[in-house]
């Protein structure tokens, strides 16, 4: 993420920055910009709702629904094994009984926010 933090630096100082280099994005998406400025809205509203999640709230899950879940994300590449050594690391006992929750942070899914917010203040 520190590339698109860095673009993100970039687009909103430009006069500050004489050129960037960045090894871990190849570039920034293009997008449409009136479909950026439309989506933005929902991202920052996505975002905002994962950071009032507690464990009391989280979205949680019996066992193999999570790991039906985890398959599913992954498409067909990994195995029904594949999936229970990700969740090793990956899951968390919730609150409810025999139910699990994703141990990552779940603001992760709107990462795309930082970039739609670059695209759509590009001048």
């Amino acid at each position: 993420m520190g590339g698109a933090i860095s673009f993100l630096y970039a687009a909103s100082y430009p006069d500050e920055v004489d050129f960037l280099i960045s090894l871990d994005i190849a570039s920034p998406s293009v997008k449409d910009v009136k479909k950026t400025a439309a989506t933005t809205g929902e991202y920052i509203d996505r975002f905002l709702k994962y950071e009032l999640l507690t464990l009391d709230n989280v979205p949680s899950y019996e066992y193999g629904e999570m790991l039906d879940i985890v398959e599913k994300a992954y498409d067909g590449s990994i195995t029904r094994e594949g999936a229970e050594i990700l969740m090793k690391r990956g899951m968390q006992p919730a609150h409810k009984r025999d139910k699990y929750y994703f141990s990552r942070d779940p603001r992760l899914k709107v990462k795309n926010l930082i970039m739609q917010y670059v695209l759509s203040n590009k001048s």
